[in-house]
Parts: structure tokens; C-alpha cells; sequence
């Protein structure tokens, strides 16, 4: 993000900082929504260790992880469009390495 942030004008970046921090708030809250519920219905039928529940949760994560680095390019691309910033081949360049840093770093913590 610290790629991205720095070719950001100075006054778009709390507009972009703002607007990614709600939708990651959003999407980790559908996350752990989803979480419990797939946690709530291993439990019910006793499946934590049972491949489809490994499964299932190996999908969980990757939807997460998809979610929010789509919606830092949609942010992003949100941000420029409303302070018309040009989208120039540097900046998308930037936009979509941060993007891959992103979710290179999230499988390797989660």
C-alpha cells in the first residue's frame, strides 16, 4: 500500500485511507460472519477435522482475501475517478503490484 499511497496526490490519500478502512471494517465483518457460521455447523455435526469443513474454510479465506484486495482497487480507482486523477501507466503499474503484494502477504500470515 506505502507504493500506492505515495503516488496518491497529498489530498487524496485520507480520502482513499477513509474509504479502504470502511470497506475492510465491512468485509471482516462478513468474514467472521461466515466464519461462525461454518464454525456453528462443523460444530452441530461435530466436522472441525472432516475434509469438506477444511474445505470449506480454505475457500472462506480466499474469498476474504480476494474481497479486500478488490476492494483496494476499487477504492483506489474510486478515489482517482472522484479527484480526477489520471490513471497513468506508473500509477497502474503501482496499483496492481500493491495489489499482488497484498495477496502474496495474506496467504504467507493467514
Amino acid at each position: 500500500m506505502s507504493d500506492l499511497l505515495s503516488i496518491l496526490p497529498g489530498e487524496t490519500r485520507k480520502h482513499f485511507i477513509n474509504m479502504k478502512n470502511v470497506r475492510d471494517a465491512h468485509e471482516r465483518e462478513l468474514d467472521a460472519k461466515r466464519l461462525d457460521e461454518l464454525n456453528g455447523m462443523a460444530a452441530e455435526k461435530n466436522l472441525f477435522h472432516s475434509g469438506l469443513y477444511l474445505k470449506q474454510r480454505s475457500e472462506l479465506k480466499t474469498q476474504f482475501a480476494d474481497a479486500l484486495a478488490y476492494g483496494y482497487m476499487e477504492e483506489a480507482l474510486a478515489t482517482c475517478k472522484l479527484y480526477e486523477v489520471p490513471l497513468t501507466r506508473p500509477f497502474c503499474a503501482s496499483l496492481e503490484e500493491a495489489a499482488k503484494e497484498m495477496l502474496t502477504s495474506f496467504v504467507s500470515f493467514r
